[in-house]
């Protein structure tokens, strides 16, 4: 008997239309056997079809069973084999469990809603345009999207820096025709420079375009949350006029009243401050209102329990109303957008 490799070589040879004798005097064999392996048909292997058994094949029904019941996991499945005496591996167990194991489905997420007003998202971004000569060019922009109407403003810029990120917030809230209360964005360097011991280290030029706006602080000892809205925003003349009538009308008492009668000429200015009373505690944010009369006179802040209220200042330390553990900038969890 010769080997496959000969007989390959016959069939070929006899594909080239030489005859048995001539292919026999070509590899070495007889006439006869050339001969032989030229009219002979391909045999199959005598393995072929023959299915080898498995070690998991007696336990498949028992197996079969425990999938209807709705176990998948082949650890499980490994366990209980095991205490049924099966001594195979795992490979041919997860094999033969993958056929049936259901397909798996992206779990219902609830859309996280926010009230009107309340919070926006912004971000950048890069777009892609081809130019009238066909040339590719890259365009930074600036996206920010209302939280509950989901309403757009986009900007494009040509650098993504903080000057730029300002701008086209203003343009942002200029074109939504307000402010949300809360903006809200990711790890931008613009905004934060990095984290220690899981607090946010602002953006040192970021913080002070945020501190004309306003914060919410959280206590670290108790976890008290104080919003703060430190800034005026685009009301400002309309709060000026409005805090105008109040003097008059002898809200700020007589003294204040007397100087903006007697100085019609003088100016009412207002900004948004952060008070705290000192008897009580409470931490507040308030107008405080100016008046540029000749002589200056001092308008209060009182607070609910009839104190008079400490103006806080750049510097100056403030405490936690519930547990009055001093609140730093370093416990600033958010900033918030005068509203």
């Amino acid at each position: 008997m010769i080997r496959s490799g000969l007989i390959l070589m016959i069939k070929d040879l006899a594909g080239k239309d030489k005859s048995a004798y001539a292919i026999g005097q070509e590899i070495g064999v007889s006439k006869n056997t050339a001969r032989k392996y030229m009219t002979q048909s391909a045999q199959p292997h005598g393995l072929k079809g023959i299915k080898r058994g498995s070690k998991l094949d007696p336990y498949k029904a028992q197996l079969d069973g425990w999938m209807r019941q709705g176990v998948f996991n082949c650890v499980v499945l490994m366990e209980r084999l095991r205490a049924m005496g099966y001594d195979g591996g795992m490979s041919i167990l997860k094999e033969y469990v993958h056929p049936y194991r259901p397909a798996k489905s992206a779990p219902a997420v609830r859309r996280y809603e926010t009230p009107s007003g309340k919070q926006a998202q912004m971000d950048w971004g890069i777009c892609q345009y081809l130019d009238q000569n066909g040339v590719l060019h890259k365009v930074a922009v600036f996206v920010m999207i209302l939280g509950h109407s989901r309403a757009k403003y986009i900007e494009f810029v040509s650098r993504c820096d903080l000057r730029s990120m300002e701008r086209c917030m203003l343009n942002a809230f200029l074109y939504f025709g307000g402010v949300p209360k809360e903006v809200l964005t990711d790890n931008m360097k613009t905004v934060v420079a990095g984290r220690e011991a899981g607090k946010v280290i602002w953006n040192t030029q970021f913080a002070d375009f945020a501190a004309e706006i306003g914060f919410v602080y959280r206590c670290p000892k108790c976890g008290h949350e104080e919003q703060l809205l430190t800034g005026i925003g685009f009301m400002a003349q309309q709060e000026a006029a409005t805090e105008c009538e109040n003097i008059l009308a002898g809200i700020y008492g007589p003294k204040v009243k007397t100087a903006l009668v007697a100085h019609p000429e003088s100016a009412v200015s207002v900004e948004r401050a952060v008070y705290q009373c000192g008897a009580c505690g409470k931490l507040e944010s308030r107008l405080a209102v100016k008046v540029s009369a000749p002589v200056r006179v001092s308008i209060h802040q009182h607070c609910d329990c009839g104190k008079i209220m400490h103006r806080i200042r750049a510097g100056e330390e403030m405490f936690c109303p519930v547990c009055l553990e001093p609140l730093k900038e370093t416990n600033i969890v958010s900033a918030i957008l005068w509203d």
